[in-house]
């Protein structure tokens, strides 16, 4: 979470190529192996907000990361008792091809199985990525990155014991459970970029990716839970023991959803360097292909009544007969279908000044993004943004090593599959794009300690956020409202 954002609202590239999360979002928060691999990275740059033109469409942030071309033969190898790592590196071919390639295996038992709930519970995580460069000339070389990860979840609640309440009045709830929850993820990613250098001073860059999810949410679990009241008398003989229920009850949770999402882009960017001035420029277009089943629904009975759900038909019995069909209190049974086209491109100038002693750097850029979402019943609605950005930095001639930021724009956030489904799982293809504007100041402090390079980084900044898309977090799944009718802001001091 970025400064009050979700983890839907942060930009992530490797090598300059986006890559995506898991759609389904229990997968989401659950997951246990990160898309970054720590063993293949050469650098990292990170931004909390204020963020250049060049980068995409989000409210948050943007994690910026290089996989390394090898120098040398190297094999790394991690093991622990969650799991393991290989990683092998090599140039070949006189240097011009390098390969970097690394495979990755987590199984979280011996974490999640020392918690409060009882379970049979093996969340195992395997992963294989490989990054390969081949330098055609010193003018062009082709880029490959894949991934491929294979996250399954099988889990087995058996029972729940959770004391709480207050030493002179201890309550005890025990659940005990029944059935299993199997969810499974699949995800295939595949990117080629090519780099082209014309001369000195002209540079483009061009890029192909899919990326293909499968995932799949199938459980039955139902649950009797005894709500109690505990004996606290010391002297007694059943003393820290349930002597009294309060409230019994049972809850069936079920669900059958499958998703298969398809999502491929081309993409061209560009550079123009003229002695102190830069510019960048770029367009691209992305199709998103979306298929997904639910079959979802909750039953809660309670001291031997069926519960409605909210704001359903009213019940006043004794006092009158109660005749309606005895419902679920969630149900939701949908099949979606939804296409995205995307068009989006941008424009930045950079710029190093010198002023008497005085360093200065400016940025000054513009995006845009026009997207049509269509759906199952033929409805579809196009929309478009623009967002304004820039970026201001100077360094004064100071005995210490200090550089001062001020940055800011107009972000927006389109929605993506996730945020058009709302919480009954049908899908809203009005929804508009999320805003927000930056204004972010900051400080760069150099320094040397302990015979150390150290940097103090310290930044004031304030988000306004309009046509908010609100969300629910329900245990670990976002659902979002799919209306835009929020507003806020966030503020602080990191």
């Amino acid at each position: 979470n970025v400064r009050g954002g979700n983890f839907d609202e942060n930009l992530v590239y490797v090598n300059g190529i986006e890559v995506y999360r898991p759609f389904l979002v229990r997968s989401g928060q659950q997951e246990g192996l990160s898309f970054i691999n720590p063993n293949m990275v050469q650098n990292i740059n990170f931004s909390a907000g204020g963020f250049q033109a060049k980068y995409g469409d989000k409210l948050s942030s943007v994690l910026d990361i290089t996989y390394r071309k090898p120098k040398e033969v190297a094999t790394t190898v991690d093991f622990s008792l969650l799991g393991g790592s290989i990683t092998f590196e090599s140039p070949l071919l006189d240097d011009k091809l390098t390969v970097i390639s690394s495979l990755r295996y987590r199984d979280n038992s011996l974490f999640v199985n020392s918690k409060q709930i009882e379970t049979n519970f093996r969340p195992r995580f395997t992963d294989l990525q490989s990054f390969v460069s081949y330098q055609f000339s010193s003018n062009f070389s082709l880029n490959y990155l894949s991934n491929f990860s294979v996250n399954s979840y099988n889990y087995q609640p058996v029972s729940r014991r959770t004391r709480f309440g207050t030493v002179a009045n201890p309550l005890e709830l025990v659940v005990f459970y029944d059935g299993q929850e199997e969810n499974n993820y699949f995800t295939l990613f595949n990117a080629i970029s090519g780099e082209l250098t014309i001369n000195e001073e002209l540079s483009f860059t061009g890029t192909i990716s899919s990326y293909n999810t499968q995932e799949e949410e199938h459980y039955d679990i139902a649950a009797s839970y005894n709500l109690g009241e505990v004996d606290a008398n010391i002297g007694s003989e059943n003393f820290g023991e349930v002597d009294f229920s309060q409230g019994i009850g049972s809850q069936l949770n079920h669900a059958r959803n499958d998703l298969d999402a398809l999502i491929n882009n081309v993409q061209l960017k560009g550079t123009y360097k003229k002695d102190r001035q830069q510019w960048d420029f770029g367009v691209k277009y992305q199709n998103e292909d979306i298929r997904e089943r639910i079959r979802e629904w909750e039953v809660i009975d309670s001291l031997g009544f069926s519960v409605r759900p909210p704001n359903n038909l009213g019940n006043n019995e004794p006092y009158n007969p109660f005749e309606g069909p005895i419902i679920p209190f969630q149900n939701i049974r949908e099949d979606n279908t939804v296409k995205i086209n995307r068009f989006s491109g941008f424009l930045q100038y950079n710029q190093r000044v010198f002023w008497n002693d005085i360093e200065m750097w400016y940025n000054v850029g513009v995006r845009a993004q026009s997207w049509i979402v269509s759906s199952k019943d033929d409805s579809s609605k196009s929309q478009s943004i623009i967002s304004p950005r820039a970026q201001f930095a100077i360094k004064p001639n100071w005995g210490k090593d200090l550089l001062f930021r001020f940055s800011g724009g107009w972000y927006s956030q389109p929605p993506s599959y996730r945020e058009l489904k709302s919480f009954n799982g049908k899908i809203n293809v009005d929804v508009k794009a999320q805003k927000s504007i930056h204004f972010v100041a900051g400080m760069d402090y150099s320094f040397d300690l302990w015979e150390r390079p150290f940097k103090l980084t310290t930044e004031l900044f304030y988000k306004d956020l309009s046509d908010v898309n609100a969300y629910a977090i329900d245990n670990v799944r976002i659902r979002y409202r799919a209306d835009n009718l929020t507003t806020g802001y966030a503020q602080g001091f990191d």
